[in-house]
């Protein structure tokens, strides 16, 4: 699973559905398939940033425990810079 962190201090957050949607996802879910160790989350990122002033914005995503997997906390944390 995962969650949408805050953006890190001075920067602007990026919004779902404005900035960025998930392709092919449910908000919060993310599955890696057996035998493997990883997966993927796919985002759309409109050809600009629509309602936001800002140059860039910035998207935090952390993954979380759940019974089954607690991601390394070296991986834990993605951030995604988009621009303009």
């Amino acid at each position: 699973a995962y969650e949408i962190g805050e953006a890190p201090e001075g920067t602007v957050a990026a919004i779902d559905g404005d900035n960025f949607t998930f392709e092919n996802a449910v908000e919060g879910e993310l599955t890696i398939k057996a035998g493997t160790s990883s997966g993927y989350i796919y985002l759309n990122i409109p050809e600009s940033l629509n309602s936001t002033s800002a140059d860039r914005v910035v998207l935090l995503i952390n993954l979380t425990d759940d019974s089954d997997v607690a991601p390394s906390q070296n991986y834990r944390t993605f951030t995604y810079t988009i621009t303009k």
